[in-house]
């Protein structure tokens, strides 16, 4: 290792001291204002799906404690009621050759949906044999999908390709005529802390299953409202996705900064000898 004389050894440390500090309390920053974007998108969406876009429209009680009160022409209605709930299946044993990592049909997973906040599950890291789609279960492309067990449930996406999906993945199929798809797309993604906490409380394995699924109540405006708030939220959730990456690419470049400036004052690439630390 590059080894300067003792005082200099002790400014450099000094000067990285100062300047890491800065940079820390930066990045800090930077995170708590990504928390906050996405503390804001989960409450516009939950605004929208449960209140609607009209502050000033009458409410009613909805009779669900956790729900409270709705727009008053909405309606209630449980999952069960407006479409086929059912559960993907893995085929066994897992990471058999036989089943894994062919060219048949894209394999849809817990990790593929929760990957990353965008509506749209478009593609696959990995495939089924035909032998693995005949063990599993195939979900068509404009599928609505949420997550069922695991410390990741409740998250919720739409299929943009047809594949097989594991079972811990729930399908919402043969959904009713009078539902917009990404409307519950929404409510689903406005529940998911919720659903994390309530499945927490029976201890164990979190576990949505489909019976729990069923169950869950959903507000719906009329399909033309459906559509307008899944306008609004998708415009609006555009724009504060792009915010929120901008800020994490700012964290990623003084991250990498400050890799750089610590290799380049400790290996003599820069003379720190005069720098002034304050």
């Amino acid at each position: 290792m590059p080894l300067p004389p003792l005082a200099e050894q002790r400014q450099i440390a000094a000067f990285l001291d100062w300047k890491t500090r800065q940079i820390d309390a930066l990045i800090a920053r930077k995170k708590e204002l990504l928390e906050k974007l996405k503390e804001k998108r989960i409450a516009v969406i939950t605004q929208a799906v449960t209140r609607g876009l009209n502050p000033d429209a009458p409410l009613r009680a909805s009779g669900i404690p956790w729900l409270g009160q709705v727009p008053m022409h909405w309606e209630v209605k449980k999952f069960s009621y407006i479409s086929r709930v059912v559960r993907g299946a893995s085929p066994r044993p897992a990471g058999d050759p036989t089943f894994f990592n062919g060219d048949f049909i894209p394999w849809i997973t817990v990790g593929e949906i929760t990957k990353e906040e965008r509506i749209y599950l478009d593609s696959t890291e990995t495939m089924l044999t035909e032998a693995g789609a005949s063990n599993s279960r195939v979900m068509k492309a404009a599928t609505l999908v949420i997550t069922n067990s695991g410390a990741t449930l409740g998250v919720p996406k739409i299929l943009s390709i047809t594949g097989c999906a594991n079972d811990g993945v729930v399908a919402f199929e043969d959904l009713a005529e009078d539902v917009d798809k990404v409307f519950l797309f929404y409510f689903l993604r406005s529940q998911t802390e919720e659903l994390r906490e309530r499945m927490k409380q029976g201890g164990g394995q979190p576990n949505l299953n489909t019976d729990i699924i069923k169950a869950l109540s959903v507000p719906l405006p009329p399909l033309e409202e459906q559509t307008r708030i899944a306008e609004f939220l998708t415009l609006v959730t555009r724009k504060l996705d792009a915010m929120a990456d901008k800020v994490a690419e700012a964290i990623a470049r003084l991250t990498e900064y400050r890799t750089a400036l610590i290799t380049a004052a400790t290996t003599g690439k820069i003379d720190v000898r005069k720098e002034t630390c304050k």
